[in-house]
């Protein structure tokens, strides 16, 4: 694991990792996937990920026409709501957040449309 890596950018909490760099940035963008409006997946796009290495996961919605108004849902279950989903509203512009520092794992399920994710995370234990 790289010595750069961290939590946040806070000197005094000791969650800065072995150094802190207050301008470094890295950037990786969402893969676009396109769909058209309100069609629904056959099978569900699901997922499991557990939170080593991981305190919040992106999601990022699928692609499509500017004037279509769906909603897109995602179902997320975790180790104490495993069989009562909460469901979550993605964003149609940018992206969603989930915490997973309170969990840990979670799975997601979604017949919006294929849901590109990215974990972001940190070496540190909880």
């Amino acid at each position: 694991m790289t010595p750069w890596a961290t939590t946040s950018n806070n000197f005094e909490d000791g969650s800065c990792g072995v150094s802190c760099n207050a301008d470094y940035v890295q950037f990786l963008p969402m893969p676009v996937v396109p769909k058209n409006c309100n069609e629904r997946l056959m099978k569900p796009d699901k997922r499991v990920i557990t939170n080593d290495f991981t305190t919040r996961v992106y999601v990022s919605p699928p692609s499509v026409d500017y004037d279509c108004n769906e909603v897109f849902t995602m179902d997320i279950y975790d180790k104490f709501e495993n069989i009562s989903e909460k469901s979550k509203i993605i964003s149609r512009i940018g992206m969603s957040r989930i915490e997973l520092t309170d969990k840990s794992e979670m799975a997601s399920s979604t017949v919006s449309g294929q849901m590109p994710m990215y974990r972001f995370g940190n070496y540190f234990y909880h």
